[in-house]
């Protein structure tokens, strides 16, 4: 099969996916669809950001962003079907944290921190994970994430288990109706919580 860049494949794994002959192209995994993910066929030059600022019309609704300003997007982790689990992406592309402006980092943590603390004055997790990813060999942009942890499940970011937890609970078909849900909550709690706070 000849693809071509844009070409969208659904699947329910990613093993289902047609082979890529290009060493230059890849697929880009997306939850989403009729299935559980939506693949993109596009080339290994995009970084995340920039692939999803140029298919931001084509993605799941479940990922559309639950806070944007000039500075920052906040949307559901576009790869785990975890309700709740956002990243908040800077606009400003960086492949380590320390080269964005402390002020932009500072802002991202004041983020998280709004996001976390709605998680647990409205008890839809009390336990959160904040944590960031870094990519330093491949286009990519430095980012902050934060990760809800459902059920009394002990988890330990660097035992292997936070990871089980991620594969354990990724599951689009169960959990869309729950991540719509909750994104459409935060929306409307991050912006009162903003208002109610300095201007970021």
């Amino acid at each position: 099969m000849k693809l071509k860049y844009g070409q969208i494949f659904e699947v329910d794994k990613v093993e289902d996916l047609p082979q890529i002959e290009n060493k230059n192209d890849k697929f880009f995994t997306c939850i989403g669809g009729d299935k559980s993910f939506q693949c993109f066929y596009e080339s290994k030059k995009l970084s995340r950001a920039d692939f999803l600022e140029k298919y931001n019309d084509k993605l799941d609704s479940c990922l559309e962003p639950i806070f944007e300003d000039k500075d920052i997007l906040i949307r559901q982790d576009v790869q785990f079907a975890i309700p709740g689990f956002y990243v908040i992406a800077t606009k400003q592309r960086a492949r380590r944290i320390l080269e964005l402006d402390k002020e932009l980092y500072a802002k991202c943590l004041y983020m998280a921190s709004i996001i976390k603390k709605i998680f647990i004055k409205e008890s839809i997790a009390q336990n959160i994970f904040i944590g960031h990813e870094e990519h330093f060999k491949k286009p990519a942009s430095a980012h902050i994430w934060v990760l809800p942890i459902y059920g009394k499940e002990g988890i330990n970011a660097f035992d292997g288990s936070l990871w089980n937890y991620m594969d354990k609970k990724n599951n689009f078909s169960i959990n869309k109706p729950q991540i719509l849900a909750v994104n459409q909550k935060m929306k409307d709690l991050i912006s009162n919580e903003i208002k109610s706070n300095i201007n970021i």
